[in-house]
């Protein structure tokens, strides 16, 4: 039916899965001038096809070089095929790599295109396709070409070519036919599709690897002559900015302290064995705070990432018992305004209660207004409770296993309002609970300043290491 759409008006057909002799019973006795064939991956072969005789030798049980060879043995001389074979096919040892040897040395492979991965419904490996020829003149080379960057996601499993790709890989292909094939890899960003032919030489060096994403890589360049000195004093500022932001950091940590040192020397054994300590008590979370779980989905159908309006927090921006600002949605003033009751204050707790569940967030002034999404809940903590301390209960192992067992859900997990309203919280009085918090805070605040420490030191090194090593920089004399 596939054929009848695209023209193939009066083809002829077989039907059938074995990988038989060498046409044997074939309606086309003098060959085939154009196959092209999508092959089941891996497919085993029985102990009598494993016994038949083979153009570049046994496959063993492998399904995939028993069908490149039994393609080759239809073709007609001169005869071309497509075959789409998995990607490890270019590389793997033992039988496989004595056929694959054996083919490039008879001249059989002309051309590999390598393709994304995520193409076919039933599998998300990457492909490549082996374009074989009948040979009837000695051939000396082999073109690889790359398209393993090409097509785009239309679902979140598959990939699919647009006619550009396409075009892209015919016009690669195309060009070395007609002589104008580059032996020397595409360099990064130059717009075209890699693509390198290599000789036949080289593939004996290289061990008969076909490979085209590692053979059309380029080369690494040890040295850059084209850098200027104006590019070096500008690399040179990047690497002082950097240093002058550790320098900054590393201030920041001395002055907040080794609060870990200061706690430790002060924590012992109550040796109250089970038994709550005097004036502390078990509450229900609904009796601390208020509950509320964020508005419905289509509530928020008009955020975007515009900058405009006001930021709605989504389960993504809470990391590390903070917002982050970064890539945050917005929602139009005129729509805010129907969401009133879901605004942020300093003090909130936000919690995400679909998907993962539980991660959760101290908000501050810097979001004060800000509107928090449709799979958070907001913990608003009543003047019983201190949020520093609420927010750590909530992050405690035990805390979060429970909230787990009584999350419900198949594809995705999700906790009620009511199911955190019951939940138990040992509350201590309001004093203690401060200094829980503020200790707490502080260690919060360290292992971001301790993050944000290695971030720079990630940039400061990458400077370094490229400008120490470029060649055009030299540390003093007695470093």
């Amino acid at each position: 039916m596939n054929l009848a759409l695209h023209g193939a008006e009066g083809a002829a057909f077989r039907l059938g899965m074995e990988v038989e002799g060498p046409r044997d019973g074939s309606p086309w006795p003098s060959g085939i001038d154009w196959i092209v064939t999508n092959p089941p991956f891996a497919q085993r072969l029985s102990a009598s096809e494993e016994q038949r005789t083979w153009r570049y030798g046994p496959p063993g049980s492998r399904g995939d070089f028993a069908w490149l060879q039994h393609v080759m043995d239809q073709l007609a001389p001169g005869g071309r095929a497509a075959v789409v074979m998995p990607e490890g096919a270019g590389f793997i040892g033992g039988r496989a790599g004595r056929i694959r040897s054996a083919m490039i040395e008879d001249g059989a492979v002309e051309c590999v295109v390598a393709l994304p991965s995520r193409l076919f419904a039933t599998t998300g490996i990457s492909v490549n396709i082996w374009i074989l020829a009948r040979p009837v003149d000695w051939r000396e080379e082999v073109l690889f070409i790359d398209g393993s960057a090409l097509g785009s996601m239309i679902s979140p499993t598959l990939r699919e070519l647009t006619e550009g790709d396409i075009a892209a890989v015919v016009d690669a292909y195309t060009a070395w036919h007609h002589g104008t094939e580059r032996t020397e890899p595409v360099p990064p960003g130059a717009g075209a599709l890699a693509s390198r032919a290599l000789k036949l030489d080289e593939l004996r060096d290289r061990s008969y690897v076909l490979t085209p994403r590692s053979l059309t890589a380029p080369e690494l360049p040890l040295m850059n002559p084209q850098i200027t000195e104006q590019v070096i004093a500008r690399r040179m500022e990047r690497l002082e900015s950097a240093a002058a932001r550790l320098r900054k950091l590393s201030d920041n940590l001395e002055r907040s302290g080794n609060p870990w040192r200061e706690t430790s020397s002060r924590i012992a054994p109550s040796g109250r064995g089970e038994s709550l300590p005097p004036e502390w008590r078990q509450e229900r979370l609904g009796a601390l705070a208020e509950i509320a779980v964020g508005p419905g989905g289509r509530r928020l159908d008009k955020a975007d990432d515009t900058g405009r309006g006001i930021p709605v927090v989504r389960p993504a921006a809470v990391r590390g018992h903070r917002i982050l600002h970064e890539g945050v949605a917005w929602v139009p003033e005129d729509e805010a305004k129907t969401l009133t009751r879901y605004r942020l204050r300093p003090g909130d707790v936000v919690m995400t209660r679909t998907g993962t569940l539980g991660r959760c967030a101290l908000v501050t002034e810097a979001e004060e207004g800000w509107i928090f999404g449709t799979h958070l809940v907001r913990i608003r903590p009543s003047e019983l409770s201190y949020p520093d301390y609420l927010l750590g209960f909530l992050e405690r192992p035990e805390t979060q296993s429970w909230i787990s067992r009584r999350a419900k859900g198949t594809a995705v997990q999700s906790v009620s309002s009511r199911d955190l309203y019951d939940l138990p919280v040992l509350l201590p009085p309001l004093a203690e609970q401060r200094k829980i918090g503020r200790v707490l805070n502080t260690v919060d605040r360290q292992h971001r300043a301790h993050t944000e420490l290695i971030a720079a030191l990630d940039v400061y090194r990458a400077e370094l290491v490229d400008l120490l090593m470029s060649g055009r920089v030299s540390l003093p004399p007695g470093e």
